[in-house]
Order: structure tokens, then sequence, then C-alpha cells
């Protein structure tokens, strides 16, 4: 794959599963109508309250394989035993118009794209790995078994945020949206 040329901006976004990417994200992205939210797709099930093509692309394995064989992702990988990818048709129409793409994903996703490009690389920690617990726990959407194994790999993640041009810590939702805000206008403005 060739690196890729753009007139926008490519956003990475990682963090640990349950830090708060999402809450942090929704409200900045309304002050800034030149960045989208690259979709990715998963094979994972849809949650309650989730739409295709609104949260995720839901895919099947079989049509998430097809993906991968005609070349159709920027990056993909596996993560809490299903796979997740960022389409390159979405990331490259986005950032061919001028606007900036903004990616959500882990940190092995991250590693990906930055072969191909210098993405702004901002990382969500927890404040600690008990709150993130208490998170994992609150939401109610994985057994105690997958919380567990999520706070493994999340204890990995954390060790790869020096790895980011930018950390937020997510002690205070108003405050990491507001240092977002910060690091995005310094980036792009």
């Amino acid at each position: 794959m060739t690196p890729l040329q753009h007139l926008g901006r490519i956003i990475v976004l990682s963090g640990p599963s349950g830090v708060g990417k999402g809450s942090v994200i929704a409200p900045v992205l309304a002050q800034f109508p030149t960045i989208h939210l690259a979709l990715s797709a998963t094979t994972r099930p849809q949650r309650t309250g989730e739409f295709d093509g609104t949260h995720y692309h839901f895919k099947t394995d079989a049509e998430f394989d097809q993906l991968i064989q005609d070349s159709c992702f920027l990056e993909w990988c596996h993560v809490h035993n299903h796979r997740y990818g960022t389409l390159k048709d979405t990331v490259n129409t986005t950032i061919q118009t001028g606007h900036h793409s903004l990616i959500e994903i882990d940190t092995q996703g991250f590693k990906k794209i930055r072969q191909h490009c210098t993405p702004i690389s901002i990382f969500i920690a927890p404040p600690s790995l008990a709150v993130l617990a208490e998170r994992l726990t609150n939401r109610q959407t994985e057994s105690p078994h997958d919380i567990d194994s999520r706070l493994a790999v999340a204890k990995v993640e954390l060790e790869s945020q020096t790895d980011y041009t930018y950390t937020i810590v997510n002690l205070d939702l108003a405050e990491a949206q507001r240092q977002l805000i910060e690091i995005l206008k310094k980036e792009l403005i």
C-alpha cells in the first residue's frame, strides 16, 4: 500500500475499552464540522440501541473476509474475540475533500495506520484501572470474564500511550472534552 496523499488530516483516537472514547468525542464533533468520524466495520454483534451504519458497519465473518480479500481496509485487527477494521474508501473520500477523518481504534490498529501516514494521535487513558473496571461493570454489556479480559488488554494498551502525540486522562468528562477541543484547535486551525 502506498502512503496516503491527502488534503485533510487523519486523527487517531485510542484508549482501552470502557475509557469513554465515545463520550469524549460526541459533543466535540459538533464543534468541528470538518471532522468526520470514520465508522469501523466489525464482526461484533450489535448491542441494544446500536444501528448499522450509525454506530458501526456490522458484518458477518464472510463479509469481513471478503473485505479483507478485496483490500478494502486501511487497517483491521482482532479485538476482544471479534474483528474491527477501518475502511479505506471512507477515510480517503473524507480527506480528499479537505475534511478530517477521526478514526477511533485500538493501539494495534494505530500501529498499522502509522505505517502509512503520520496522523494526529490522541490516547484517552483512565485515571486508574480500578476506575476503568467500574466503568466496564456499570455499562453492563460484558460478562465478568469479558471485563477481566478487557482489563488485561487495557494494561498492555496503557503501556502504548507514549507512542501517541497526546494523552488525555478521562477523570472528568467535561475536562477531557475541553482538552480534546484544545488539541484539535492547535492541530487543525
